[in-house]
């Protein structure tokens, strides 16, 4: 699949973008739209995502997929993990906090917002990446960037291709097959572990649980307070 690239200095999101302007984008290609800043970033359940200008990547990766594509359901941990695949590249070590969010040493650095319009998928990410300790206070949780985790400063372009070119070697295979082959390596990298209190919202309500395993279809499998294993996507 070819990739056409488009890169702003600022823009409000990544992801807005990509919705606005999703009929003109070449449905036989990869499109992937980046910027060095965010005026208007946003993260999962409608939360503000910090997004300052060249500190961070801010990358959006659009296809469209056949309506009767069953995988859709998949495309946020594919992109959580083709992150943990592009930081292993620089020798950092990171997990999976599932379904979507890549942490180091249990702080959040990346999170991913996966949006369907129509036929086309909208996978965005944001990488924490040079942030001080003084950019992340503006955070709420328990993040971190790339920076505070290693003390080195990174090149944002030379992150955000490597990035690019990480999804796009594995995104044939995932189309073609799914997530099944890469699911193994995606369990190996959860922060998860048995009996691991989890809670989420789901449509507004909190779910919680503990962690039991994560199904072949890469969905999630709670123990409730009930004794009830209940499977839940992402």
């Amino acid at each position: 699949m070819d990739t056409v690239r488009l890169h702003f200095p600022t823009i409000d999101s990544t992801n807005d973008y990509a919705k606005q302007h999703a009929d003109e984008f070449d449905r036989s290609c990869l499109t992937v739209i980046s910027s060095d800043e965010q005026t208007r970033g946003r993260g999962r359940e409608c939360r503000t995502w910090e997004s300052p200008r060249g500190l961070n990547v801010y990358v959006t990766f659009c296809c469209f997929v056949s309506q009767n594509f069953s995988k859709v359901h998949n495309f946020a941990q594919f992109l959580s993990f083709i992150c943990c695949e592009a930081l292993s590249q620089l020798q950092i070590e990171s997990q999976l906090k599932w379904p979507n969010d890549v942490l180091i040493d249990e702080k959040k650095v990346a999170g991913v917002l996966c949006e369907l319009s129509s036929e086309l998928v909208i996978n965005g990410i944001g990488l924490n990446v040079n942030m001080d300790e003084e950019e992340l206070k503006k955070i709420p949780g328990n993040p971190t960037s790339l920076f505070c985790e290693t003390n080195r400063k990174f090149e944002i372009s030379e992150l955000t291709k490597l990035l690019i070119q990480t999804y796009r070697i594995h995104l044939d295979e995932f189309l073609r097959c799914g997530f099944a082959p890469f699911l193994d390596r995606y369990r190996s990298a959860l922060s998860h572990k048995a009996q691991d209190l989890i809670y989420f919202h789901v449509d507004g309500e909190l779910e919680q649980g503990q962690f039991h395993s994560i199904s072949d279809n890469g969905s999630l499998n709670l123990v409730l307070e009930s004794g009830e294993v209940k499977n839940f996507l992402s």
